[in-house]
């Protein structure tokens, strides 16, 4: 009798060396730049300490040690920083994703914490889920509520397609919102303003949006948090909204 084979999770790119490196690089760039890089670091640890604890349920003898070097690290300011916990957690994302039942427990974990945690931003900022993950939600932009702002979550967990699954899906409700619910008829406009639409221009057009050609400029980058990549602008009227992603949406 011939057993089952177990699936294999395949093991996301971004929990690969090379996008953890970027990630860390990026980080401490941001924070010993910081006009206060010691405050600037302690609340990069309690972040990530909180993370850890709650993403690494089963792993927190390893991770641990990880995170009293990269603490030791950025004391230092040592520049080898993204080098050397780069290898140390992508090692321990590969250990993990060898066992495919690891791998899934991990995965699904991983996935509700998002989901808790995109509850608590659409909360805190006062905002509207759109899509079934939650990870694309707005709010209005007083006082005129003529302008509708999306944001985009974290979505680790997510692949590529599903993020555009989701992403649809969200444009769908926010095109029903806007044509039935009378707290959306003042809106005109629909923007969104991220890295993301920087560092995909193509993504954001193929998705209806106007992408504007110049990044944003260093004088609005104070509310990006440090944000070393490009952010640029992106929109949509809401007539276009609606032909796009209304009832009749094909595309």
């Amino acid at each position: 009798m011939e057993h089952e084979r177990r699936r294999i999770r395949p093991m996301p790119e971004r929990f690969t060396k090379p996008a953890i490196a970027e990630g860390f690089q990026r980080a401490f760039d941001q924070i010993m730049t910081s006009d206060d890089p010691e405050s600037a670091r302690e609340e990069f640890m309690l972040r990530t300490r909180d993370s850890a604890k709650r993403f690494f349920r089963e792993r927190q003898e390893h991770i641990a040690p990880i995170l009293e070097q990269m603490d030791e690290m950025l004391r230092h300011k040592d520049e080898r920083f993204s080098e050397e916990l780069s290898e140390k957690l992508s090692a321990l994302f590969e250990a993990m994703y060898r066992d495919p039942e690891t791998a899934e427990r991990f995965h699904e974990h991983l996935r509700q914490q998002e989901r808790e945690d995109r509850e608590r931003i659409v909360e805190h900022a006062k905002g509207v889920s759109l899509s079934p993950e939650g990870m694309l939600y707005g709010l209005l932009d007083a006082p005129d509520n003529t302008t509708f702002r999306i944001h985009v979550a974290t979505a680790l967990t997510l692949d590529f397609k599903e993020i555009l699954v989701d992403f649809r899906q969200g444009m769908r409700e926010l095109a029903r919102l806007i044509q039935h619910d009378p707290a959306y008829k003042d809106v005109q406009k629909i923007a969104g303003t991220s890295w993301i639409v920087g560092e995909h221009p193509r993504v954001a057009e193929r998705m209806g949006f106007h992408v504007d050609p110049d990044p944003l400029p260093p004088e609005d980058m104070v509310h990006f948090g440090g944000e070393t990549r490009r952010v640029q602008n992106s929109w949509m009227t809401r007539d276009e909204l609606i032909e796009k992603y209304g009832a009749s949406e094909t595309s």
